[in-house]
């Protein structure tokens, strides 16, 4: 939708794929007191960048372009895929089986104010929405979806992600990494998210390892650390790149709050580990996380 004080002339959406620009014809969608919402519609037909703009006249007459806004197209399917936006700000791990045919979706950043214009709600927070396809895409098996926001990097306050469920914002099962300003979520449906600050030890929060990767031998051990609002049952696993099992870290019921540990970067049997790509599979009731370290003795 195109948001801008025009009068009757109905604007158009131009449209730059590559080298090549379109327009698009609109028609009135919404109408308000001082804004009027256009709607156009094309199909898209392959994946990549696409950047649209607005054009039309203001009040007085004159010609106006908008400015400029990019969204990013993707296709996966029922095999599972990795999906990197805005240079791998946004990430998305969709695991197999999570769709069972062809599936498109747009990624596209939006302001905290466009966004509760379009949906006539009061935006409780200022920061950005994250939209991410659909919300009626469900996927039959979970994704991880991570989003980093360097303004957070370093930040002592805690954050989550939240989910537009078409009325309200729900707090989704999260971690926030300090270190990178990256907040982690278990999705099991797209559509548009928020990241909102959250009081400590009222949400579920995992970091580490630190350091990642681990870059020699005089490295002996990497720190992780995990809070639970609520007593849960944990189980911290970690598999190498064949999914076999090479130690359980955690497993027993913790009290909430945080839990610092550090792992000797050694087996189930003592041996020290060799090079390679190791996950880390935590898992307390309903959260989970999984995270990938790099090891080069």
């Amino acid at each position: 939708p195109l948001y801008s004080d025009v009068d009757a002339n109905t604007p158009s959406v131009l449209v730059t794929v590559g080298d090549s620009t379109s327009s698009l014809s609109t028609f009135a969608f919404a109408t308000g007191d001082t804004t009027r919402i256009y709607l156009a519609r094309t199909t898209l037909m392959d994946t990549g960048l696409i950047v649209l703009q607005g054009m039309g006249q203001d009040q007085s007459g004159n010609e106006t372009l908008s400015i400029p806004d990019t969204v990013e197209v993707f296709r996966f399917g029922p095999v599972g895929v990795h999906l990197a936006a805005e240079n791998g700000r946004v990430v998305l791990d969709i695991p197999a089986g999570a769709v069972g045919s062809e599936t498109w979706i747009l990624y596209n950043r939006v302001s905290s104010d466009a966004f509760g214009r379009l949906h006539g709600i009061t935006m409780e927070s200022r920061s950005p929405v994250y939209v991410l396809g659909s919300g009626a895409i469900v996927l039959a098996k979970e994704a991880e979806l991570s989003i980093m926001d360097p303004d957070l990097k370093g930040s002592s306050e805690n954050y989550a992600l939240y989910r537009f469920d078409g009325r309200n914002w729900v707090l989704l099962p999260s971690s926030f990494d300090p270190r990178t300003g990256t907040v982690h979520a278990q999705v099991n449906r797209l559509g548009a998210f928020q990241i909102r600050s959250v009081a400590q030890g009222t949400v579920f929060g995992f970091s580490g390892p630190y350091p990642n990767p681990v870059i020699g031998r005089s490295i002996r051990h990497v720190t992780l650390s995990f809070t639970l609002p609520v007593r849960a049952e944990v189980r911290l696993q970690v598999y190498d790149v064949t999914g076999r099992l090479v130690h359980t870290l955690v497993k027993g019921p913790f009290e909430p709050g945080r839990h610092v540990f550090n792992w000797n970067l050694r087996d189930a049997s003592g041996r020290t580990l060799s090079s390679g790509v190791y996950f880390y599979r935590f898992e307390a009731g309903p959260y989970r996380v999984t995270r990938k370290m790099t090891l080069l003795r």
